[in-house]
């Protein structure tokens, strides 16, 4: 006989943004949930699928349907980038989970795969009403798998579905799992496999259920003592009543946020509030004040296994119920459970991602500080003892997350982040609220302008144009391309250029004075570009918001660590004639002075900017270090030849105005030993490649985005 948690698992897709898919078309997501016990796979069954009865006018939706051990979202018609399609949309799935060994309970697997069907172009009313009538054929894009830890006592998750690079884009959705009863069956769990190779099951023998419980809760040759029976009792009875009286509370919460107004009109207008109240089993379920021993005197095992399995019984009556009004209010609070559960969901993620971050505070009279002596090898050190110990080895996981999702911790990026401040008062960096994958549309516009690098195009710099869009979708995202194929050139008409291209973008995309703020980023080169582009930009310095580069030299490359980088660049320059690398090296010019590198750094912009960071990592000799940070390193400091590079810091950390300065030193752990990563190319390339690494990065600077 086994002993058996009935688990439901709520999935309520609330919407779908498509931020980078490439292709037009129907998609859905198809689910399955399942999970695996001595190599056998039992999958749950979804039964119930929840849909909001009004779907928006002139789009394309099948609706979602339950096939066999598949739930099959709504289908939908993709026709743009950045395009927003609300669905809430529920589907409940139950499953039995074997609970005999408490400390074995498996954990649940949620196989998500994003389906599409290509439908050739525009579609017509008349073809509307073909496709409603007969769905056409799917093929799988994109798959994922979520992983649920350590729901046995409830979990309500915000968890953001996203696929890979190439199909990029999100489901917010929220995932509740419940334990709602205890099963005891007579026969053992069957997988969906060896139900479909043994035929039908056999008929279940009778049994006396009470008192096999007995025999279960009180094995032969245990002393049935008070301490026991009292153990057994609250051991079943405890988690049913921890998942009532959370998702009571969360109710609760909900509710009352709704009822004082702490939610945006337009939520508010479609919620009746008098629908969503409860009756009296809504409040918490509290526990006996008197040891239910205490009530069995007189009474043999099999009795008192059966007056426990009655107590379960009438708390599962309870838990069914609540999952019914559960239910109710999230198809009608969906908006705001979702931004609710998103702000807890940035929380744990901000929490997990400082386990990997060395954050130090430093309040200065101005910026042009000394860097610390011995900085790579401290940081190095620092990242080989947190990588290797166990505490860091041994983390706490997301309860739902993303398999994959986390890097492993040998291979984790860990951030040392410097933060410069010239106000008194240093404010709070995070806030969860900063980070949002769900919104609502403003009137507000905030123009983000990417610059890929050397040799390079506007998709070098599309994976972290879309984790902007990813965590920040209230702002308008450009990828400059107007220097692809120039970028041999001089940097400074090369800065001109892109000028040129944020004006014209600015008249189309952002017209009657819309434009709020303008922030850059920029990589490799690209940092240099948009420093060049700033003084063409003046009319719009009010509206300067935030400037981060990532791997940029902004001093040039005088005090390069890489032997081999600096032979190639000589080759390059004088095979190409690259007026770039010449400027980069300040040979462009016999005197230093009156070189392009000087001369920028005397030039007019970065004052302008609320916010800056300069992202740089040791490993890239692409980028040498104190470069990327404009920082003044020991060479430089030490080093005859360091005058004009101090002097070029100074001009440049002189002229920022912004209360707060970054500088953000990534250390990588590299898979691979190859020539990349030999002549640290490979870490210059992580700055644009490592999706952790930019949503680290991002989230330390989520602060950057506030108005």
């Amino acid at each position: 006989m086994s002993l058996r948690a009935i688990v439901e698992i709520v999935v309520h897709l609330e919407s779908f943004r498509n931020i980078d898919l490439f292709q037009q078309g129907l998609y859905y997501l198809q689910f399955e949930i399942f999970h695996t016990m001595s190599g056998k796979k039992f999958s749950a069954s979804p039964y119930n699928i929840y849909s909001s009865d009004n779907p928006p006018k002139n789009s394309v939706r099948i609706p979602g349907q339950v096939i066999d051990i598949f739930y099959n979202s709504q289908a939908f018609y993709i026709k743009y980038c950045d395009e927003d399609v609300d669905l809430n949309e529920i589907a409940v799935f139950r499953t039995e989970v074997e609970v005999n060994n408490e400390s074995e309970i498996p954990y649940l697997t949620i196989q998500c795969n994003l389906m599409y069907c290509d439908l050739g172009g525009r579609i017509t009313g008349k073809m509307l009403k073909s496709i409603m009538d007969n769905p056409p054929g799917f093929t799988k894009e994109a798959s994922l798998e979520i992983q649920v830890l350590n729901y046995i006592e409830g979990v309500n998750q915000f968890v953001p579905i996203i696929f890979d690079d190439s199909h990029f884009c999100l489901m917010n959705s929220t995932i509740h799992v419940l334990l709602i009863d205890f099963r005891f069956r007579p026969t053992p769990m069957v997988s969906s496999i060896e139900e479909n190779t043994q035929g039908p099951n056999k008929p279940a023998q009778e049994l006396n259920i009470p008192m096999t419980l007995a025999e279960i809760f009180f094995p032969p040759g245990v002393d049935a003592t008070s301490e026991l029976i009292d153990q057994i009792h609250e051991k079943y009875i405890r988690l049913l009543t921890i998942v009532h009286n959370k998702n009571m509370r969360l109710i609760r919460e909900w509710e009352e946020y709704l009822k004082i107004g702490q939610v945006n009109q337009t939520v508010k207008s479609v919620i009746p509030l008098e629908s969503l109240s409860l009756d009296s089993t809504r409040d918490s379920i509290k526990s006996r004040s008197e040891p239910f021993s205490s009530t069995l005197e007189g009474l043999d095992l099999s009795k008192i296994a059966e007056k426990i399995l009655l107590k379960i019984q009438e708390m599962a009556g309870n838990m069914h119920y609540l999952l019914y009004n559960f239910i109710q209010v999230l198809q009608k609070a969906t908006k705001h459970i979702a931004i609710s559960l998103m702000y807890d969901y940035n929380t744990r993620l901000k929490d997990r991602w400082g386990e990997s971050i060395f954050r130090k505070v430093c309040q200065v009279d101005n910026y042009n500080q000394l860097g610390e002596q011995n900085l790579a090898s401290i940081h190095k050190s620092a990242s080989r003892s947190l990588r290797s110990s166990e505490y860091y080895q041994n983390m706490e996981e997301i309860p739902i997350s993303v398999v994959g999702y986390f890097p492993k911790p040998e291979f984790h990026p860990i951030l040392f982040m410097d933060v410069y401040s010239i106000a008194k008062n240093i404010d709070n960096d995070y806030d969860p609220s900063w980070v949002k994958f769900t919104y609502n549309r403003t009137k507000a516009t905030h123009l983000i302008v990417f610059v890929h690098g050397f040799q390079g195009n506007s998709f070098d710099v599309r994976l972290i144009r879309n984790q902007v869009a990813l965590c920040r979708p209230d702002t308008i995202l450009m990828c400059s391309h107007m220097n692809e194929g120039e970028t041999e050139g001089n940097i400074l008409q090369m800065g001109e250029r892109l000028s040129e291209e944020v004006v014209q973008y600015i008249n189309e995309w952002c017209p009657k004075n819309s434009l709020e703020k303008i922030s850059f980023i920029g990589h490799s080169l690209g940092g240099l570009i948009i420093r060049a582009s700033l003084p063409y930009l003046t009319a719009y310095q009010n509206k300067f918001q935030f400037f981060i580069t990532f791997s940029s030299p902004h001093l040039g490359y005088m005090y390069n660590t890489s032997k081999i980088v600096d032979a190639g660049m000589w080759i390059i320059k004088k095979w190409k004639k690259s007026e770039c690398l010449k400027q980069l090296s300040m040979t462009d010019n016999t005197d230093s002075k009156a070189s392009f590198l000087y001369s920028l750094s005397l030039a007019q912009g970065i004052e302008w900017f609320k916010y800056i960071a300069f992202v740089g990592a040791h490993q890239d000799s692409y980028a040498p270090f104190e470069s990327a940070r404009i920082e003044v390193g020991p060479k430089a400091s030490n080093d005859a030849k360091g005058r004009l590079y101090i002097e070029m810091a100074s001009n440049i950390l002189s002229r920022i105005t912004a209360n707060k300065l970054y500088r953000i030193d990534v250390n990588l752990k590299l898979k691979k030993k190859n020539l990349d990563s030999m002549i640290g190319r490979a870490a210059h390339i992580q700055m644009l490649d490592n999706n952790i690494l930019v949503q680290m990065v991002l989230h330390c600077c989520a602060h950057f985005f506030q108005y």
